[in-house]
């Protein structure tokens, strides 16, 4: 969890801790008269986001398409899968954060296996939309958690996440135009740099990425969670036309 590169590895000499861990001697005598002492610690509090392996934005692609996962934490290991997207130990001496793994901001959340279904291109009605909107939700908070991670090489930007978009596009059969979906495009430019983060990123030097796309900036972004495609219909927003030029040909999903 602590490798900052693909040149660490994950298996450390845990540093002295600072301060001793703060314990309670809890005397006890059982029924038949024997005695003891039972030693009590308070329950220690992890935030995963804050570990290297959550800031990497090329390890959520990583960690989102591999089958199963064995997590090696500074407290103990974890294991996730599809069926299973959080096993610990029997242990109740940590205490995660976000630590349920349904949540869309969980460390702990998993592409739900109903991303597969598909779609029909004209649908407009009933549980399809339904349907509809629940993927590009799903696409959505990807794209906010990836957002919020740091990448050695900026223009990695697209590719790093270019693992992921085939799962979508598989199901969709929708065009992926840097980082958004045709049929969801215009409700897709309502993102804006995420607003209670307190930092200065200077404008971009070098081209990234198309203006109306998230990729062409640097840092955490969000989307207004009120305008959805159906919305922006409502208001009588259409989309006339997109075009992209792919970079490189046999890499469709990467850099435009």
């Amino acid at each position: 969890m602590n490798a900052t590169s693909v040149t660490e590895g994950f298996l450390e000499t845990k540093p002295l801790e600072t301060k001793p861990r703060i314990t309670i001697d809890i005397p006890y005598r059982s029924n038949d008269g024997a005695s003891g002492v039972i030693q009590a610690s308070p329950i220690e509090t992890v935030d995963l986001w804050e570990e290297s392996l959550y800031t990497r934005a090329w390890c959520l692609q990583e960690n989102l398409l591999s089958r199963r996962l064995l997590l090696f934490t500074n407290t103990e290991v974890l294991w996730q899968c599809q069926s299973s997207p959080m096993r610990r130990p029997d242990t109740a001496h940590v205490e995660y954060i976000a630590d349920k793994p349904q949540l869309g901001f969980s460390p702990f959340w998993r592409i739900p296996a109903s991303i597969s279904s598909t779609v029909p291109p004209d649908s407009r009605s009933g549980s399809d939309t339904e349907l509809e909107q629940a993927k590009y939700t799903i696409w959505r908070n990807i794209v906010q958690n990836y957002s919020r991670r740091n990448l050695t090489v900026l223009s990695d930007r697209l590719p790093a996440i270019g693992g992921v978009a085939p799962r979508f596009k598989d199901s969709w059969g929708d065009k992926y135009c840097a980082g958004i979906w045709k049929r969801q495009f215009i409700a897709s430019l309502t993102w804006r740099r995420k607003s209670n983060v307190q930092r200065y990123w200077p404008p971009l030097t070098e081209y990234r990425g198309p203006s109306w796309s998230w990729a062409s900036i640097e840092g955490p972004i969000e989307f207004d969670s009120r305008l959805d495609q159906g919305n922006m219909r409502g208001l009588g927003a259409k989309l006339i036309s997109v075009e992209i030029v792919l970079l490189r040909n046999e890499i469709p999903l990467g850099e435009v």
